[in-house]
């Protein structure tokens, strides 16, 4: 990773993540939760994707 601002990183080469998890620790610098944190531009989270993708609700998690 190579810094570009105070507090703002990329990765310099291209990488490819096989899940949420491992590519969110990368870049947080700790372990965390991707799927739960890892968001689009719209700013729904991997998870929530995955519920509206499969129809998951509450009720039935």
């Amino acid at each position: 990773m190579s810094k570009v601002y105070d507090k703002h990183y990329y990765i310099a080469q291209a990488y490819t993540f096989t899940h949420p998890p491992p590519a969110a620790g990368v870049l947080a610098g700790y372990s965390i939760n991707g799927v739960e944190r890892w968001n689009d531009d719209g700013g729904r989270s991997v998870a929530d994707v995955r519920r509206a993708e499969t129809g998951e609700t509450a009720e039935n998690r």
